[in-house]
């Protein structure tokens, strides 16, 4: 076949789809002609052109709040660890200060009955016992 524009080359080929799937298009607007047609034909248009539209922005509305609120979580748990962080440091600094202060104070007296022993074994006996 000789065809001079690439409309006939479209016609023919169209023509030659719909003699090779005669029931495609029956199937697919359910066996009602063209009034089933013209249906799917709106309500696809119909979801193409308001449905996904419209569900688009509302994800992008969703995924906006969700970012917004993970970013408060965020920082709000950064806050918290912050405060967290400096409350244990100053306990820990409590602790190791008590520790120190009992540490200093166990020496002091275990240096005070050492002597007090040596004085005893040099025969001078105690040192309060007088």
């Amino acid at each position: 076949m000789q065809t001079s524009t690439p409309f006939a080359l479209v016609v023919y080929c169209t023509s030659l789809a719909a003699q090779l799937v005669p029931a495609a298009p029956e199937a697919l607007a359910g066996n009602s002609g063209w009034v089933g047609t013209g249906l799917l034909g709106a309500v696809l248009g119909w979801f193409l052109f308001k449905y996904l539209p419209g569900k688009d922005a509302q994800l992008s509305s969703i995924i906006a709040t969700k970012d917004a609120q993970i970013t408060a979580l965020v920082g709000s748990h950064e806050k918290n660890l912050r405060e967290t962080r400096d409350d244990f440091k100053d306990a820990l600094q409590r602790v190791t200060d008590h520790c120190r202060d009992k540490m200093v104070s166990l020496t002091d007296t275990l240096r005070r009955e050492f002597d007090a022993l040596r004085q005893i074994k040099a025969g001078a006996g105690p040192a309060d016992k007088e």
